[in-house]
């Protein structure tokens, strides 16, 4: 009920992004309709991602209508039935990075011509991304579950297992290595097993979240360890 009652004050504090674009119409008197141009563009501006979809780990692929002038120029943006339904905060800011980018001016019959086109805006994580605290996986669990997650906390040895835990939220997480496909055991993964040797270390670990079903105070989400990422005693 609460979870509800929050997605519904945040749509109507932050109604849809998609308002502010409009539809286009089927054909734009002037305007080339050319879907996929052949030509990538010649400047492009990386998105900022919004706190809160980084925080949810959410990646997503936003698609946008656009119509670029005679010098290949955004002149405005549009927004399709299917590009509506995306989270505000990344169309927002998927917008904001398109009116910035540039192409070389098309041509048509050597003339230089107004286009609609198609833009894909991808936001996507990787090892490289920020990591997020392991706190917003203890509130929601379900969430995260399958999914491959940079993670901050404090690793330490409890019971003769690694556990990720933070001092800002109650929770632990298992870490495991994985059978089929191990971390890499370079020096990152060194210097965090000789940390917890001599006791707890901080650490950002990228792995696969899994449920944890195995007996004790430990069941609950386990993490298999692809990386370490960052480690301090």
């Amino acid at each position: 009920m609460l979870r509800a009652t929050l997605i519904a004050l945040f749509t109507f504090i932050c109604p849809s992004f998609s308002q502010e674009l409009p539809k286009f119409p089927k054909t734009m008197p002037g305007v080339v309709n050319i879907p996929h141009l052949p030509q990538q563009p010649t400047k492009t501006v990386k998105p900022v991602y919004p706190p809160e979809a980084l925080q949810r780990w959410i990646q997503a692929t936003i698609v946008l209508d656009a119509v670029l002038d005679t010098q290949g120029a955004v002149e405005t943006l549009g927004c399709d039935t299917i590009c509506s339904d995306a989270r505000p905060d990344l169309l927002r800011s998927a917008a904001e990075a398109v009116r910035q980018w540039q192409w070389s001016p098309v041509l048509v019959k050597g003339k230089p011509v107004r286009v609609r086109t198609r833009v894909a805006v991808e936001f996507a994580l990787d090892a490289n991304s920020p990591s997020i605290s392991v706190c917003n996986v203890f509130r929601d669990p379900q969430w995260f579950m399958g999914k491959v997650v940079n993670l901050s906390g404090t690793v330490a040895r409890v019971a003769g297992v690694n556990v990720l835990t933070s001092k800002d939220c109650d929770g632990s997480m298992v870490i495991t290595d994985g059978d089929a496909s191990p971390p890499d055991r370079d020096a990152k993964y060194a210097a965090l097993q000789q940390a917890l040797a001599m006791g707890s270390a901080r650490a950002s670990l990228r792995g696969l979240i899994r449920k944890d079903s195995g007996p004790g105070q430990l069941a609950g989400q386990r993490l298999v360890l692809q990386r370490v990422l960052q480690c301090s005693p």
